[in-house]
């Protein structure tokens, strides 16, 4: 990958802190000249996944109902946690239910919100080495305990539940539940403590989706795929959604020309700099200034073309020497991570915990698999000159609406 910008890149990085890949930009005349060749298929490629996206986002009802579930389960963690009032127990709400990028069967995941008190004073006199280990088993051990009593009082209002599960033994402990009649919708609640870091980067993908609807066109799109393709699959040693959502964040920063999501994090740090309270973070509003207008420089990609430039960008990452940055939307040369993160096959240096997102990605034939899966994505279209049909990506029904609305769906988002 190419580092340096040139001058036209430098008043976006100025302006949107962000930093374009010169070679990354390459792939788009190759998808022009195949627009040019099928140019009816291609609109019915990109209709079709804007109707997908219309049909299978998540509505207000949904969020609505979830919001409701919040709050029937905040009454339950208040009883939890009425002798003990120094925890002030908070159930905020991440994941794909506010950070704009979920689907209408989406799953509610919380997060309790608790302070976990002495634990600086009990490891003052510890090394850094030795006290990162220590606060990590103490506040473990915490986490179990709070949703250990949660977990209590739910049990103690069984009748709520038609699923009810705590899972200890994983290195994050969680509640995994779903309601009973008659609030049941089927949604599953997963339950964790303290994933802070999670609660600020849902926070930050909600306004990422807000600055432009093709960020959560291409999330709902590329989960499909990424599933179908057996990328997005933790459990199996790949990656998960939020993962792939972090990619396409990195991709539309510093992948497309102009960029088409600025560094949020950097342009506006009293709002997502990590330092709000959890229960004062704001959703549903505007940004706290407008973002610079570039009028007649503005990228007007459509969401297919930018699909196929993402498996293109993904095929040929330097895995090996190159890192990926949110926080800088930038890459960087591997060597400038520190020792205990170089084992890391794929880095990407998270906002808030300047961690790597794909900690289950461990194998390397593993990695060669995803890779190659990109690269047949792209190959399919640029290189046999198939027809594009969404179908090939998303594997699901994808039925029509009515035609009056099927037709008024754009062929560009802006």
């Amino acid at each position: 990958m190419a580092y340096q910008l040139d001058v036209d890149d430098k008043f976006y990085a100025e302006k949107y802190c962000v930093n374009t890949i010169i070679d990354s930009l390459k792939i788009y005349s190759h998808i022009s000249e195949y627009i040019n060749e099928y140019p009816t298929e291609f609109k019915k490629f990109n209709d079709e996944i804007l109707e997908y996206y219309v049909k299978n986002k998540q509505t207000k009802r949904a969020l609505k109902y979830k919001m409701f579930v919040r709050d029937l389960l905040q009454q339950l963690v208040d009883e939890a946690f009425d002798d003990q009032p120094q925890v002030e127990a908070y159930l905020a709400v991440g994941g794909s239910t506010v950070n704009g990028c979920g689907s209408i069967k989406a799953d509610l995941d919380l997060c309790i919100v608790a302070k976990n008190p002495g634990i600086v004073d009990r490891n003052a006199a510890l090394s850094s080495d030795v006290k990162k280990e220590n606060e990590f088993d103490q506040n473990r051990e915490f986490h179990v305990d709070i949703l250990r009593k949660t977990y209590t009082i739910f049990l103690k209002h069984q009748k709520k539940f038609q699923y009810l599960r705590f899972v200890d033994v994983a290195r994050v402990p969680i509640i995994s539940c779903k309601l009973a009649h008659p609030y049941d919708d089927g949604t599953l609640i997963e339950i964790n403590c303290n994933n802070i870091a999670g609660v600020y980067n849902s926070h930050l993908l909600h306004y990422y989706a807000k600055v432009d609807e093709r960020f959560p066109m291409m999330a709902l799109v590329l989960k499909v795929w990424g599933a179908k393709e057996n990328i997005i699959n933790p459990m199996d040693g790949r990656v998960n959604a939020y993962t792939m959502q972090c990619m396409i964040i990195h991709f539309l920063q510093c992948a497309t020309y102009p960029p088409i999501l600025p560094n949020l994090w950097k342009l506006f740090p009293e709002f997502f700099g990590g330092k709000t309270p959890i229960p004062a973070l704001e959703f549903f509003r505007d940004l706290p200034s407008d973002l610079p207008d570039f009028h007649e420089m503005k990228n007007e990609k459509t969401v297919g073309e930018l699909i196929i430039a993402f498996f293109d960008y993904y095929a040929k990452f330097d895995y090996a020497h190159d890192a990926i940055s949110l926080r800088n939307a930038r890459i960087f040369p591997r060597y400038h991570l520190l020792p205990e993160f170089q084992h890391w096959l794929f880095f990407i240096e998270e906002v808030y915990d300047l961690l790597t997102i794909p900690k289950n990605l461990k194998q390397a034939h593993v990695l060669q698999e995803i890779i190659s899966k990109f690269k047949n994505a792209v190959d399919y279209y640029l290189m046999l000159r198939q027809i594009p049909i969404f179908r090939l990506i998303c594997p699901e029904d994808v039925k029509k609406m009515a035609s009056d609305e099927y037709n008024k769906l754009p062929t560009k988002t802006h």
